[in-house]
């Protein structure tokens, strides 16, 4: 594996607004990878938790439901994906849940 040099990147949160409809995350082209985390609750911060699991998809929004696809995250699981794309990663669950995201260009 080659080490990479992070020079910019940036930090976000991405919630889904209506329980079992997929969102990607916002567009970053040329990111070299991107860490996602499951929102979780920072009380001392104010920051709330996901109810539920978060499912994450890449290249379409995964499915919400007893049959379930894509990656499941509980709050405060985190997955690290090498992409050079942001907008190809969807996330799905329940209505204000999310994940926080940082990627490096």
């Amino acid at each position: 594996m080659s080490e990479r040099t992070a020079t910019t990147g940036d930090n976000g949160r991405q919630t889904i607004a209506t329980t079992g409809t997929g969102v990607t995350l916002p567009s970053a082209n040329g990111a070299k990878a991107i860490l996602i985390c499951a929102l979780q609750s920072i009380s001392s911060a104010g920051a709330s938790e996901n109810s539920d699991t978060i499912l994450i998809g890449i290249g379409s929004a995964p499915t919400w439901g007893a049959s379930y696809t894509g990656i499941p995250l509980e709050q405060g699981d985190c997955l690290t994906i090498t992409i050079d794309e942001t907008n190809d990663i969807y996330i799905n669950g329940v209505a204000g849940d999310g994940v926080s995201y940082s990627f490096i260009y």
